[in-house]
């Protein structure tokens, strides 16, 4: 069986104890792998028996999957014990929109010479505090994929809502920093850092565009030399690579970190900026830049996933002479305020739309 959970519909991974491989195999995890509960129902007849007291632990990497899991049900039936039944599963994670995709090894027919026609599979996910709900109260959907033993192929499918997103906080705050010692001067490359922070319980963020002040400019050398999406795809793009990345998410017990990277667009004229995030998970998330009336660099990312972040950092490189992709179009030691000021708009997964007030903080300037 295969089944795709909807957008925003996560596990926190960062407070399970992942099971070995080994232990998931045997069906001998510890209770700190724990997240669930399943019956099954074996048997012909309108009538099944059923098997309680299975359970549900959370795996290492499995089958190409960066989780899984271990579904472990005892085959007890009155005085017959015929040992516990384990069954893997690998779980995916989609690398643009964070869902989850579930794939269970194929079940079991015959255990100890006896046929066991399941019939009824019935997994509880219910450890506190470990499945985390959307943030968005569109109508989702989970979708699954289930085949007989006799091959057929049936698609199944559930509906569910999220409630009260609209009560969520959403108050996301970005700080971006420019210029450092020696990187001030006008036709100079500049580092350019943004951070980005939300709060435990906001809603999480869906749009977000950035537009800069028309101080900074794009290096139209480095930006002719964005990579193909064929050589970013088998991680060939190093030399179109202009900055580094950070993510940290409540949800997984280590930063996500990975590079920044121009890679041609295939329906827009200039290369999108795909921040490339790798760790217990990959991921990358695309952001559409332009240039608003010939001379603000901005950049959109539209399609963000639902998924609760505490910080997000990006940092563009400043490198020698103009091979940043970030420049200075004037002076930056003495800009008037307003020639710092950041247009910075956000949408919240809830449909909240926000305007942050926000400015370059200079770098790098009287001693800095």
């Amino acid at each position: 069986m295969r089944r795709r959970s909807s957008r925003g519909l996560l596990g926190r991974i960062a407070d399970v104890v992942l099971c070995s491989g080994a232990d998931a195999a045997a069906g001998s995890c510890r209770d700190g792998s724990l997240i669930g509960s399943v019956v099954a129902g074996a048997g012909a007849g309108p009538l099944p028996f059923y098997l309680s007291g299975g359970r549900v632990y959370v795996t290492g990497p499995y089958r190409g999957a960066p989780f899984g899991l271990s579904v472990v049900v005892p085959a007890v039936a009155g005085p017959f014990d015929l040992g516990r039944v384990v069954v893997r599963a690998a779980v995916f994670v989609d690398r643009h929109t964070a869902a989850l995709r579930v794939v269970a090894d194929p079940l079991p027919r015959v255990l100890e010479g006896i046929p066991l026609q399941l019939r009824d599979v019935r997994v509880a996910v219910d450890r506190p505090g470990f499945m985390v709900n959307p943030t968005g109260c569109g109508r989702k959907r989970v979708r699954g994929v289930v085949e007989s033993v006799a091959g057929r192929v049936v698609g199944v499918l559930d509906r569910f809502r999220a409630a009260e997103c609209g009560e969520l906080p959403f108050r996301p705050r970005l700080r971006l920093f420019v210029g450092s010692r020696g990187h001030t001067h006008a036709r100079q490359s500049v580092p350019l850092t943004a951070v980005l922070t939300q709060r435990p319980g906001e809603a999480g963020i869906r749009d977000l565009s950035v537009t800069l002040p028309s101080i900074l400019s794009a290096q139209l050398p480095v930006v002719e030399d964005a990579c193909t999406p064929e050589a970013f795809a088998v991680g060939r793009c190093e030399a179109s690579r202009v900055g580094t990345a950070l993510a940290v998410t409540p949800l997984l017990r280590d930063p996500l970190r990975g590079g920044a990277y121009l890679v041609r667009s295939t329906d827009h004229p200039l290369p999108d900026l795909v921040v490339a995030l790798r760790g217990q998970v990959d991921f990358d998330l695309i952001g559409r830049v332009a240039i608003p009336r010939g001379k603000h660099l901005a950049a959109r990312f539209d399609d963000v996933p639902d998924v609760p972040i505490s910080r997000v950092v990006l940092r563009f490189h400043a490198a020698l002479g103009a091979r940043g992709v970030v420049g200075l179009a004037r002076g930056l030691c003495g800009a008037v305020p307003r020639a710092l000021h950041v247009a910075v708009n956000v949408q919240g997964q809830n449909d909240f739309w926000a305007q942050l007030q926000s400015r370059l903080i200079s770098q790098g300037c009287h001693g800095d």
